[in-house]
């Protein structure tokens, strides 16, 4: 019984989708970027990049859902420090998403106070930035690859939505030296 079990469950988590595959393209996503992909292959070698950073903390607008603009995080984003150093983590045309695995830390602390058991690694948070440093899109919730089992689940919309930059005005990574 428990093989029967156990080989049934397998058999039905291995038709699993990830979530972009059935919800559909973000609304006034463009045409070219209406099939959810994998980003591990958007990933780029950081080391071909420069890094960024903010010169003054910074405390970034709630992620917002690219479906819904009214939909936003419970819980505040932390503060994006100096200290941080971003990296180009995937490249999506012109644009460049960033990441930073000391925000990561923070923020996951931050949501594993606010939410004991929450799944506070299951995200990295990057942001939309263009080659100049001027960020073109806000937020994007990436799947951590390290706690995702099936592939399906890390296929997501690469793109950014229209409201994204609401709260970012005026902000600009610049490159380290």
């Amino acid at each position: 019984m428990r093989l029967f079990i156990v080989f049934s469950l397998s058999f039905l988590l291995c038709g699993c989708m990830g979530t972009a595959d059935y919800r559909g393209a973000p609304s006034l996503a463009p045409a070219e970027s209406a099939k959810p992909v994998d980003p591990e292959s958007f990933r780029v070698d950081s080391k071909n990049f420069p890094r960024y950073r903010l010169t003054h903390a910074f405390e970034p607008p709630r992620w917002t859902s690219e479906y819904d603009q009214s939909f936003t995080s419970r819980h505040p984003m932390v503060e994006i420090l100096p200290s941080d150093e971003w990296i180009v983590r995937h490249q999506i045309g012109d644009l460049l998403l960033i990441s930073c695995a000391a925000y990561d830390q923070r923020q996951w602390k931050l949501l594993k106070a606010a939410e004991p058991g929450a799944g506070a690694k299951d995200y990295l948070y990057t942001i939309f930035i263009d080659r100049e440093g001027r960020v073109a899109g806000g937020w994007m919730l990436l799947h951590n690859p390290e706690r995702v089992i099936f592939s399906a689940d890390r296929k997501t919309f690469l793109t950014p939505i229209p409201w994204g930059n609401k709260g970012w005005e005026g902000v600009q990574f610049e490159q380290i030296k």
